[in-house]
């Protein structure tokens, strides 16, 4: 009615005037004048008339004004006097979740910060499905609150990320059930900005499907850019799929560390739950590469995985034979590259398979790397240390890497900062003496700049074992 419009008009009038002051207040550049139905910018001699709502809002119009829209005009005189003043949206219930998902969904709510004022209960909620082109720009702060009973039905609770999401919980209440095809993950499909401090206490399970997948995360599938302070504590289940030309990807953090023109950087992550694979009846060729923290990791030389533990048993067991490129590390599944630093595994790795390619590792499965791009291209140094029991094929079973292929350049612990080992491989205790043999599966095989350095728990051994190129005392020794 009447007086409801000339109310709207009076607060836009008064927003406006708000503005204005507050541009008048940061700049001396650019003048404001706010009219009975219309506001002016004047910067020098360009003058722009433009509505209320556009003003407020930047939503320009189409009209031309001196070649550009008013929108384009406006928004390039205020480039340097009022910097956006991001939305703060405060989230206390299910409803309200809900609704700022499904906003995001549609926009990504770039530049809004969103906070949990309360622990959030989704009991006989559905939740919005994000945006398969809509990339989440916001900041999402759980300030420590948790959601709870969230029935997960193989969606994203984010999709892809560009912005933040830090400090959330997940409840062990919930239900997560990765889907078995595309890059399937709890919170992120995607990450290409910062997740940091999520927690999450929900058992994950992924069906026997057929499938595609790739990239499987507990958290994230794919990461870009920087995952840290994460933990998980709850148990995997992954029935394997029936696909036989496909491959799995599965870290309880991040399924894969993905190349990328950033650095990809996963740290201070930390997996108390059990992984656990299983290959049905049906045989499945397809690879798999599963690590405690890590499924895969690419091969870009500047990637570090740092201060990252893992206490959780992993294992695979295959009721038929057949299976091929079973990768099983306490960290990292597979090491295609980058750094690994300040990492540690107390938790079994147990490889249960008959096939090609079986390999178990306390640190890492499995390096593949050729070398062409910096020596060596792969490193396990600076702190790292294993106590824990593998169990494989002799090949491919070591208490730090489990075996390499097509590798020139897989370094395992420096002079300064050996690797710490102690634990047993397939029933054998790691000593003083055997702590080097033990340290890389048998099919570990020297070439001129591959090199390790290990001690048991710290201690060197009595004698310089007589393993060729293994030692504890030189520098440098290559193997």
């Amino acid at each position: 009615d009447v007086r409801q419009k000339a109310h709207k008009e009076a607060k836009l009038v008064a927003d406006a005037e708000a503005v204005a002051a507050k541009i008048s207040a940061v700049t001396a550049k650019v003048s404001v004048k706010v009219g009975e139905k219309s506001v002016t910018v004047t910067d020098g001699e360009l003058s722009v008339e433009t509505s209320y709502k556009n003003f407020l809002t930047g939503n320009g119009t189409k009209n031309s004004v001196a070649g550009g829209s008013e929108n384009q005009i406006i928004n390039a005189m205020f480039a340097d006097a009022v910097p956006p003043v991001p939305q703060v949206v405060e989230i206390k219930d299910a409803a309200e979740f809900s609704a700022f998902l499904a906003d995001a969904a549609k926009t990504g709510d770039s530049g809004c910060t969103a906070k949990l004022t309360a622990d959030i209960d989704l009991a006989g909620i559905t939740l919005p499905v994000p945006s398969s082109t809509a990339s989440f720009a916001a900041t999402f702060d759980g300030q420590g609150h948790s959601i709870k009973n969230w029935t997960n039905n193989g969606e994203y609770l984010f999709g892809q990320l560009s912005g933040t999401v830090k400090n959330l919980v997940i409840d062990k209440s919930c239900v997560i059930t990765l889907k078995a095809n595309g890059n399937p993950a709890m919170l992120v499909s995607t990450n290409l900005g910062l997740i940091d401090g999520v927690i999450n206490n929900a058992d994950i399970t992924m069906s026997d499907e057929t499938s595609d997948t790739r990239h499987t995360g507990g958290l994230v599938a794919i990461n870009r850019t920087t995952v840290q302070n994460c933990v998980n504590n709850g148990k995997t289940t992954i029935t394997a799929p029936k696909n036989a030309a496909k491959q799995i990807r599965y870290g309880s953090i991040v399924g894969s560390n993905a190349e990328s023109s950033s650095v990809p950087v996963v740290k201070n992550c930390v997996n108390n739950g059990d992984i656990e694979i299983i290959q049905k009846a049906e045989a499945n060729t397809g690879a798999k590469y599963i690590g405690g923290v890590i499924g895969a990791q690419d091969s870009n030389n500047e990637s570090v995985v740092d201060g990252c533990v893992n206490k959780g048993k992993v294992s695979f067991t295959a009721e038929v034979e057949g299976s091929k490129a079973v990768y099983l590390g306490g960290i990292i599944g597979l090491l295609k590259g980058g750094n690994v630093k300040n990492c540690s595994n107390t938790g079994e790795i147990a490889n249960i398979a008959a096939g090609e390619n079986i390999t178990a590792g306390g640190l890492v499965g499995n390096c593949i790397a050729d070398g062409k791009k910096v020596d060596p291209v792969v490193s396990l140094t600076e702190g790292c240390a294993v106590n824990c029991k593998v169990s494989g094929p002799a090949e491919g079973s070591g208490l730090v890497l489990g075996s390499k292929s097509k590798t020139k350049g897989c370094q395992l612990g420096s002079e300064a900062s050996p690797v710490k080992v102690a634990g047993s491989v397939n029933g054998v205790e790691a000593n003083a003496d055997n702590a080097a043999a033990l340290a890389v599966g048998t099919s570990f095989v020297p070439d001129e700049i591959n090199w390790i350095k290990v001690v048991f728990n710290g201690t060197a051994p009595a004698t310089d074992p007589d393993i060729p190129g293994v030692g504890y005392n030189d520098p440098g020794l290559t193997l």
